[in-house]
C-alpha cells in the first residue's frame, strides 16, 4: 500500500482529468473510487515502472469510471430540492372543488345515458355514494354489503 502515497501526489492531476470528462460535481468521488479500486485490485508493479506512477495505467481506470458515472447519471434524474421547496399550489382549495363536481357531475350524465344491458342497477348509487363520502371501496363494500371484486369492477 506504499505505492498509493506515490500515487496521490498527482492527485490534482487526476482530478483536473475527471473534470475534462464532463464530470464536475463528482469528480473527488470518482478519484476516490479510483484509490479504492486500486486498493482492491491492483498491485505496486502497475502502478509504479520504473520508480515513476504508470499515469496510463490510472487514467484507464479513472476514464472507465468516468464512462460508468454518465451511464448512471442518465438513468438517475436529480432533483434541486430548493427548487421542489418553493413549488406552491396554484389553484385555491375552492377552484379545486369546483372542478371536482363538474367532473362528478359529468360522470353521473355518463352513466345515464348508458344502455341498459350495459349497466348493474346499482351503478349509478355505487358511484354516487363514493363521490359524496369518498370512502375506501372497501369501507363502500363493508356498508353496502356488496362485494369489493363488484364495486371494483363497476
Amino acid at each position: 500500500m506504499e505505492f498509493l502515497a506515490e500515487v496521490a501526489k498527482h492527485h490534482t492531476k487526476y482530478i483536473s482529468y475527471v473534470k475534462k470528462m464532463g464530470v464536475r460535481d463528482d469528480a473527488e468521488d470518482i478519484v476516490q473510487e479510483m484509490y479504492i479500486r486500486l486498493t482492491k485490485y491492483t498491485t505496486a508493479e502497475k502502478c509504479i515502472t520504473k520508480g515513476k506512477v504508470n499515469v496510463h495505467y490510472i487514467w484507464r481506470i479513472l476514464y472507465s469510471l468516468a464512462n460508468d458515472y454518465h451511464r448512471a447519471s442518465g438513468k438517475i434524474k436529480k432533483v434541486d430540492l430548493d427548487a421542489v421547496n418553493s413549488l406552491s399550489i396554484e389553484q385555491e382549495d375552492s377552484q379545486m372543488e369546483e372542478a371536482y363536481e363538474r367532473i362528478v357531475n359529468k360522470l353521473i350524465l355518463s352513466l345515464d345515458k348508458l344502455d341498459e344491458n350495459d349497466t348493474y342497477a346499482y351503478n349509478k348509487e355505487l358511484f354516487v355514494l363514493y363521490a359524496d363520502s369518498l370512502m375506501s371501496m372497501r369501507k363502500l363494500a363493508a356498508e353496502t354489503k356488496i362485494s369489493l371484486t363488484s364495486i371494483f369492477h363497476t
